[in-house]
């Protein structure tokens, strides 16, 4: 069965003591149905959970390097429930060949959510997890700023980021692809 890859939303970071790390979750999963329900966006996943009395247990229908597998989930607490939210993205990632999503657990700088594989941004070594300082020397603290310097850069535009990878500050040099 061919999967919709815009369908789904991918797992970006599991928090040691979360519902999704008790249940085994791991970063780069797909979530595609929780208790039978499609999961289109991380609003619907949102929708869906929010619908979910805390302390029930929903089987989550997951993707793993493409295997399909139900893993089953118990919610917490209202507390607990964002923080295994706070962490997801859309498994479509923009045209710059990475996504980025605000880090509302830890620092104020966005985290790069996907990385799209075969895209320049993969190819220059952008990965998943690396913070955002800077792009084009101005420094963002928020997914809404680096798009907003991101929305001046045309087709083909150098982008120069600044990213913090393990305590340690990289340069990279990308190029927008479309």
């Amino acid at each position: 069965e061919k999967k919709d890859s815009k369908k789904g939303v991918v797992v970006t970071s599991v928090f040691e003591g979360d519902p999704a790390y008790q249940a085994g979750l791991k970063v780069g999963d797909i979530i595609l149905k929780i208790g039978g329900a499609v999961v289109e966006s991380p609003n619907t996943l949102i929708r869906i959970i929010g619908t979910i009395t805390p302390g029930q247990t929903i089987n989550l229908d997951i993707l793993r390097n493409g295997k399909g597998k139900t893993v089953p989930v118990k919610l917490e607490s209202k507390k607990k429930k964002t923080s295994l939210l706070a962490s997801l993205t859309p498994s479509d990632p923009s045209s710059l060949g990475f996504s980025v999503i605000d880090d509302f657990l830890a620092e104020n700088n966005p985290k790069v959510a996907t990385v799209k594989p075969g895209s320049y941004a993969d190819s220059k070594g952008l990965q998943v997890g690396d913070q955002i300082l800077a792009v084009n020397g101005e420094m963002v603290e928020n997914q809404r700023e680096f798009e907003g310097i991101l929305s001046e850069v045309t087709k083909g535009g150098s982008i120069f980021l600044l990213v913090l990878r393990d305590g340690k500050k990289i340069n990279l040099g990308l190029v927008r692809e479309n």
